[in-house]
């Protein structure tokens, strides 16, 4: 039995886009516009959680998060759920967004163990983390 804690993590980059009409009209992230999105997934939990098939469900949810036609790459944020526009799709929405989809697709009892960091570059100075709590409105 493994004892401990180990930690996995993957970084992957995105292209997506998005508008923010909560912002002032001479405001430029007002009218849609993209950005190239670092997203680190984290995982740091007790080693005998963190199997083999664990592993894979977090690369796989890593890769399947931004590959062609996955629920993000070229797509607009303020549509991720899937109904009413959502104007406040921001970098620390993305993050909450991110974990709660990614914690889908792991073992339940790993999901209270993930990290997410989105970060995007050109606007985002440091990266927004979340770790688990609800998705800001």
């Amino acid at each position: 039995m493994r004892t401990g804690t180990l930690a996995i993590s993957h970084q992957v980059n995105v292209a997506a886009y998005h508008s923010l009409p909560i912002l002032p009209t001479w405001h430029p992230c007002n009218m849609h516009h993209g950005h190239d999105y670092r997203i680190v997934l984290e995982l740091t939990a007790p080693a005998s959680l963190v199997t083999d098939d664990a592993a894979d469900h977090l690369r796989v949810a890593a890769a399947e998060l931004v590959r062609h036609g996955g629920p993000l790459h070229m797509e607009e944020l303020g549509y991720l759920d899937g109904g009413e526009f959502n104007p406040r799709a921001d970098s620390q929405w993305l993050s909450a967004w991110v974990h709660q989809w990614v914690a889908a697709r792991l073992p339940e009892a790993l999901s209270t163990y993930l990290v997410i960091q989105v970060q995007a570059p050109a606007v985002d100075r440091i990266p927004m983390v979340h770790r688990g709590s609800a998705i800001p409105v």
